[in-house]
């Protein structure tokens, strides 16, 4: 039996399809000034939206392989006091959150996925990004990306973007058809030991202008299109990359003590 990560990430591409047709549309119409500016704005905030259900989805995953494989008792410490935020602040009440997890892990507990989302609809900002690692154990999220091999694709060569975005989710695939996984992040050259950077990185500074130009066309600041069909692709690229280093990241941290 494959885990229901490998099943979700199967299907991912299925999702950037239409954000292809889209474009294709949007190019099709570019003598229809209007068509064509509506098409690229509808576009932006559909590209926001996948990668939102894609952190949702895939925190729903790795809990659901957890319950399904492993046991509450084996799982990363860090999960359980996630966990245990459920019923107690753990912050004002550490040594009551330890006899919890004592109490917990005799019994034949399940992982709930409400305290490792939130319970509003989020946008997935760089703080929003960071929240949800840091309940996994990851205490700062973009620092840990900031020297890898993704980077490349802020040089904007799309063939060689392609090449990492397939490479990427072949790597995912093949290590987490099975549970524990068996995630290399080093092969992608994420430093988990990185500190804080004094600059906001590349990837926060895109991730921040990609969602103002999201509110700015979901909240009607703004009528006129920022975007064309070629930065489009662009911007599918990087948010194709953030999600499956940001799902790697997680899968690896669920299966470390």
């Amino acid at each position: 039996m494959t885990t229901f990560a490998y099943d979700f990430f199967q299907s991912i591409e299925d999702r950037w399809k239409e954000i292809d047709r889209l474009v294709e549309c949007a190019e099709e119409k570019r003598n229809n000034e209007e068509l064509y500016d509506a098409l690229c704005r509808a576009t932006v905030v559909l590209i926001v939206a996948n990668l939102e259900g894609f952190i949702k989805e895939t925190v729903k995953v790795i809990l659901s392989d957890i319950n399904t494989f492993s046991k509450f008792c084996d799982s990363p410490n860090k999960l359980k006091i996630t966990f245990c935020n459920m019923f107690i602040d753990i912050d004002e009440n550490p040594k009551k959150a330890t006899t919890l997890i004592k109490e917990f892990d005799q019994l034949d507990t399940k992982f709930k996925v409400e305290p490792f989302l939130f319970e509003n609809n989020k946008n997935p900002s760089p703080n929003m990004i960071d929240k949800i690692g840091k309940k996994f154990g990851i205490e700062k999220f973009f620092p840990v990306i900031e020297e890898a091999d993704i980077n490349i694709v802020f040089e904007n060569n799309k063939e060689e973007s392609d090449i990492l975005i397939n490479r990427l989710s072949g790597e995912m695939l093949e290590w987490c058809k099975e549970y524990p996984y068996s995630i290399d992040l080093k092969s992608f050259n994420v430093n988990l030991k990185a500190k804080k950077s004094k600059n906001n990185g590349l990837w926060k500074v895109f991730l921040d202008e990609l969602l103002r130009k999201r509110h700015s066309i979901a909240h009607g600041t703004t009528f006129k299109n920022e975007v064309d069909s070629n930065e489009i692709l662009e911007i599918k690229q990087k948010v194709q990359i953030l999600q499956y280093i940001f799902a790697m990241i997680l899968l690896d941290a669920s299966t470390k003590k």
